[in-house]
């Protein structure tokens, strides 16, 4: 019983690793987005000075 209940824990935790991993990467990908969208604002702004 014992094994078994540790086994799952095990999986648990690896499934939540992976879901945690998607989420960093997404949330990276839309700050590079963000950040690429303000200087291409930003350098347009200096452009039109």
């Amino acid at each position: 019983m014992a094994q078994t209940s540790v086994s799952k824990t095990r999986e648990h935790r690896e499934e939540h690793a992976i879901s945690l991993r998607g989420t960093l990467a997404s949330v990276f990908i839309m700050g590079i987005f963000l950040l690429l969208a303000w200087l291409g604002v930003f350098i347009l702004f200096l452009a039109r000075l």
